[in-house]
């Protein structure tokens, strides 16, 4: 199970984020593209952090792909080319090749459903 946030530390990450988004209304002015841009690049650089960027994940999806011979980590059966999953096996974890596998939409639902995740 991924770590939750305490009642303190959520409330702590509420003025995190109250900071920030007046930080990002003084930069843009009152501008509303500009602030709207700004909140953009935030966001995903922010997501970059957790997840790489795209094209590190694409180049992570070949490489396993490669490595499991176009079959599914969960079931063994091929894969899709273009919708396999790529798996996180710790969530917390970045995107690397041993924190990875490659699997079949279905059994990527199957496995998060096991774990109480949908």
């Amino acid at each position: 199970m991924n770590r939750r946030l305490t009642p303190d530390e959520r409330a702590k990450a509420h003025l995190l984020l109250d900071e920030i988004r007046n930080r990002l209304d003084v930069l843009s002015r009152g501008d509303a593209d500009l602030r709207f841009a700004y909140n953009r690049f935030v966001y995903i650089r922010l997501n970059y952090d957790e997840r790489s960027n795209p094209a590190e994940r694409g180049h992570l999806k070949e490489k396993k792909w490669r490595e499991q011979n176009g079959l599914c980590a969960e079931c063994g059966k091929p894969l899709p080319s273009p919708y396999a999953v790529l798996d996180r096996l710790t969530a917390m974890g970045r995107y690397t090749a041993a924190n990875t596998r490659l699997i079949h939409p279905e059994c990527d639902y199957a496995a998060q459903k096991a774990k109480g995740y949908t």
